[in-house]
């Protein structure tokens, strides 16, 4: 990976690390379990290791990484980071998740961040053959006056 230094991981699943550390054996500097609010080394990880981006694939809705969750995460980045995330389409209109609203939100204000991209994609086809999309989004983080 050019230009990648550090990864730190995290999953709510045991098993997920577990398959990582094993299919990629050195790849993560650290791997946590647990919902990131109660992972309080996130910040103090964020510090340790210099972490500048943050990447979410289809985690963010759906009953799993919340808005709420994901700003502390976020706001724990300094000014300058990035973060990538795809999210479902129909949960990235405001009013459609609590994930569209904090979208919304950070559209209207300028210290959280910029969004670069926002681009449509057909994420996989279902078993009909119907496409599902998913929405790519890239922020770059601005002052932190939160």
């Amino acid at each position: 990976m050019q230009g990648v230094g550090t990864l730190v991981a995290s999953d709510n699943i045991a098993a997920a690390r577990d398959a990582a550390l094993r299919d990629r054996p050195g790849l993560y500097a650290e791997y946590l379990v647990g919902d990131t609010d109660d992972l309080p080394r996130v910040g103090d990880l964020v510090r340790e290791h210099g972490l500048n981006g943050l990447v979410a694939a289809g985690a963010l809705g759906l009953g799993h990484i919340s808005a709420d969750s994901f700003h502390r995460l976020w706001s724990a980045f300094l000014d300058d980071a990035w973060f990538a995330v795809s999210v479902h389409e129909r949960l990235v209109q405001p009013g459609a998740s609590d994930f569209g609203d904090y979208l919304a939100e950070l559209e209207r204000r300028d210290d959280w961040g910029e969004i670069v991209v926002r681009e449509r994609f057909r994420h996989r086809l279902t078993m009909a053959g119907d496409p599902i999309h998913y929405v790519a989004i890239v922020v770059r983080k601005g002052s932190q006056r939160q």
